[in-house]
Order: C-alpha cells, then sequence, then structure tokens
C-alpha cells in the first residue's frame, strides 16, 4: 500500500501517470492502469539500473544518476503485464479499490484453554505497557537486547495456532504479515540472509513512520530453523541470521509449528511464552462447531451439536467439514442443512486426512512422522473417526435431502 494525493493506493486501484517530472512511460503503456502488484523499490548499487525510470531496458548500460536519492521507489505491476518504478508523486488515483474489512477475530472466539490465553495475554501485555516496564521500571537499562514478545505456538495442524495469531494482530489493532520459505529461500548466496534482514527492517520501519505495530509470522518455522547440528552450511547461516534478528528485535514475533522436535535448541531461550495447542476435546470440538456455524444459516431440527462433536476433527478440519455441509445442500437445492450433510463432509474430510497422512508416512518415513505420533499424530485421529475407536464414530452415508 503506497500513499499518493493524500490517499491510499493499493492493489486494485486504478492509476494513471502525471507528466510532472517528464516521466518517459506513457499512460498507454500502463493499459487500464489497475494494479496488481506494489513493492517497494531497492535501488540498486550501479546508476545503470535506474535507466528503468527513464524506459529504458534494465539491463542497458548508463550513466543517469539518481535523480532524488533518498526519496521512496516504489516497482508496480499493471494487469496489462508492465510494469516499472515511479515515485509516488508522478502518480495519481482515478479509481479506488474499495474492499471491505475482515471481520476481526478476538482471543475469546479462539477454543483454547483459559490458563493458556492467560499466558499469551500476558507476554502481549508488554506491548500496552512498553513504556512502563523499559523506562518507568527500569528494565530497558538492563536488557539492551532479546526484548521481543516472541511467542512459539506448537500442536498438530487445525488446532487454531494461526487463528490465536490473527487474534492477537487484530487485538493490538496491528498488521500481520506472514512468512515462510517461499517468501525467504534463495538460490543467490546470501540472499535469504538479506531477506531475513529485510523483514525486521520494514517491521520497525512502519511502526517509526507510522506507530503501527506489524506482527511478523514465520509459519511452519521447522522448514527456517531446523536444528543447525542437522544442516549444511548455507542453512545454518541463515539459522544464524534469523536468531540474531529476533534478539535485536522489539516487537512482536510469532513462530507456529507441528514439529516442535525438530527446531534448533537456540530458539528456546529466545522465546517469550511457548504455547502448546492440543487436539481439542468433545467439548471444545462442540464450541467450535457452534462457532463455525452462523445464526443466519437454515440448520434443521435434526443436526444435534453434542453428536457432531463426537467425531475427532481438529478445528480446520471442522472448519473444512462446515464448508463442504453448506456446499452440498445448496448443490442439491435443499433449502436447510441438515444432520446428513454434515455427516458426509465429516466422512469426506476424514478419508482427506487419512490419505495425506498415509501420503506423508510413505513419502516422507517414521522420522516424519514419529514426532506427531507422541503428540497424537493426524492419522491416528483419522483412524479414530473411520474405525470408531475413542471418541470417534463412523459417520452414516448421505441421505438425499428433500
Amino acid at each position: 500500500m503506497i500513499t499518493t494525493q493524500h490517499r491510499q493506493a493499493t492493489v486494485g486501484d486504478v492509476v494513471r501517470i502525471n507528466d510532472r517530472r517528464g516521466h518517459a512511460v506513457q499512460n498507454a503503456e500502463i493499459g487500464d492502469g489497475r494494479i496488481v502488484s506494489i513493492e517497494r523499490y531497492d535501488r540498486p548499487s550501479y546508476a545503470g539500473g535506474l535507466s528503468s525510470l527513464y524506459g529504458l531496458p534494465m539491463s542497458a548500460p548508463s550513466i543517469i544518476h539518481d535523480p532524488r536519492p533518498g526519496v521512496p521507489l516504489f516497482m508496480l505491476v499493471f494487469r496489462n503485464g508492465f510494469s516499472n518504478v515511479f515515485y509516488l508523486d508522478e502518480l495519481e488515483i482515478v479509481k479506488q479499490e474499495i474492499t471491505p474489512p475482515a471481520p476481526k477475530v478476538s482471543l475469546d472466539s479462539v477454543i483454547l484453554s483459559a490458563e493458556k490465553k492467560e499466558e499469551i495475554k500476558a507476554a502481549i501485555a508488554q506491548v500496552e505497557h512498553t513504556t512502563l516496564i523499559f523506562d518507568t521500571w527500569g528494565f530497558g537499562a538492563v536488557f539492551e537486547k532479546g526484548t521481543a514478545v516472541s511467542l512459539l505456538f506448537h500442536g498438530n495442524p487445525g488446532t487454531g495456532k494461526t487463528m490465536m495469531t490473527q487474534a492477537i494482530a487484530d487485538e493490538l489493532g496491528a498488521e500481520l504479515k506472514l512468512y515462510g520459505m517461499a517468501e525467504i529461500g534463495s538460490s543467490e548466496p546470501g540472499g535469504a540472509e538479506r531477506t531475513i534482514q529485510k523483514i525486521f527492517e520494514e517491521a520497525r520501519e512502519l511502526f517509526t513512520s507510522t506507530r503501527k505495530q506489524r506482527i511478523i509470522l514465520f509459519d511452519e518455522c521447522d522448514s527456517l530453523l531446523s536444528d543447525r547440528n542437522g544442516v549444511g552450511v548455507i542453512l545454518s547461516a541463515q539459522i544464524n541470521a534469523l536468531l540474531s534478528e529476533i534478539e535485536r528485535h522489539d516487537g512482536v514475533v510469532i513462530f507456529t509449528t507441528n514439529r516442535l522436535g525438530k527446531l534448533d535448541p537456540a530458539l528456546e531461550r529466545r522465546i517469550s511464552a511457548k504455547v502448546d495447542f492440543p487436539f481439542p476435546d468433545a467439548e471444545q470440538r462442540e464450541a467450535i462447531w457452534r462457532r463455525l456455524i452462523p445464526e443466519k444459516a437454515p440448520i434443521a431440527d435434526d443436526v444435534v451439536y453434542v453428536e457432531l462433536a463426537t467425531h475427532a476433527l481438529a478445528g480446520g478440519n471442522i472448519k473444512n467439514a462446515v464448508l463442504n455441509a453448506a456446499r452440498m445442500a445448496a448443490y442439491q437445492g435443499s433449502t436447510a442443512l441438515h444432520m446428513s450433510h454434515f455427516v458426509a463432509a465429516i466422512e469426506k474430510e476424514a478419508r482427506s486426512v487419512q490419505a495425506f497422512a498415509s501420503a506423508a508416512s510413505h513419502n516422507r518415513g517414521a522420522s516424519f512422522i514419529d514426532p506427531i505420533v507422541n503428540e497424537g499424530n493426524i492419522l491416528a485421529i483419522s483412524q479414530e473417526i473411520l474405525k470408531g475407536e475413542k471418541n470417534g464414530k463412523v459417520a452414516e452415508p448421505c441421505q438425499q435431502t428433500e
């Protein structure tokens, strides 16, 4: 998102280029002017890289110097595929895309024990009470680094880790930015380390310029922070860079993983709070079912939430089942969602979980499955659903709804 003409320009907006600076790019080149991507443009170390500002090929040799050093540049990609770098005052918004705000997620809406919620609330309280803790009480003079609010959420897939992260962002009025190996990994030597440094620098710059927090989320962080004893030199350097940035950061960083045993031990002392997200019990599953089915939904009288909760599904799988039940009812032309729709959706989700876990076991071997088994792995859970063991219950086949 960038600011131009005292308004916010973002993906989806339509802009045109003004002639304030005699820009070489013409409005005809940007098609209808609709933006599909905006990114801050880092000036290259060689002068020729700025030739793109004047409509020359990026690789063309040039002795043109940066006419406005220090003024931010942004790389824009337009719907017709054209891309170029611009100063903000070279753009004027013609039509602004209005995106309705996403519904906020409250901490109370996440199904987790009260004790664990209190642990999370106590950790993020630092954001509100930074001045009190580090200035008034003097802890800032003692702790020069390692003051980030760093949280590690671990547990099986679908147990609410990412949802809790969004709830924290909404509670703090913060921006949430997710990163994984796809965003950080690089084939260029030192590329990953530079990306990691940039992630933390941008979060600090955002707070300095706007006083708005950016929560950095490293999802499935085991791919980024594996135990250095089992990796090569390149990945080890990446892990060192990430650990160093965490140590220097003073904002909020959250890590999620379902493979706790794979993480580098050095991460442990850098974490403010480690919270286990266990597989939900029957009472918690009922609460999840009730929360995910909206009041406006036409729920038939034969739907029994206690019965739905007997099926051993994690929250993420319950979400899938709810949506699939709604799709099925709509496809069949039903005026209400019946128990048969939910049961069929549960069956489908159970088969999907079973197939995924079996494939993971076959492709990755016991080294992948064993650590998860010890925490109650998803394969055993899906077998519980299908075989009717323990809390599980075999779903009845779906009946055609009138």
